[in-house]
């Protein structure tokens, strides 16, 4: 029979991206505030600066998702070999001791 999580996986049911952002958060305001700043900019600039503008913030967003793939591959690997030391290797300073 296969594990539930192993199942989700495998039709692709697994999502672990989304998720909703608490309100009056301070995460919340920060969004805002930067919204409103992008708004202000859009309206202030001509054609060619909006266009370097949107072009900055693209490239923005592309460096932003190669770095939480990044970090989340870091922190998956570090919690395999947490497991994996955990349930398989058995090297540690002293043997145990154990009456066979």
């Amino acid at each position: 029979m296969m594990s539930g999580i192993l199942k989700e996986f495998y039709y692709g049911n697994l999502e672990s991206q989304l998720r909703l952002i608490r309100g009056k958060s301070k995460l919340e305001e920060e969004i805002q505030l930067q919204n409103e700043a992008e708004v202000q900019l859009l309206q202030t600039l001509q054609d060619d600066e909006k266009a370097w503008f949107t072009k900055y913030i693209d490239t923005t967003h592309k460096i932003n998702d190669a770095s939480l793939l990044d970090c989340f591959l870091v922190g998956f690997r570090l919690g395999s070999k947490f497991t994996y030391d955990t349930f398989v290797s058995e090297e540690a300073p002293f043997s145990d001791f154990s009456i066979d």
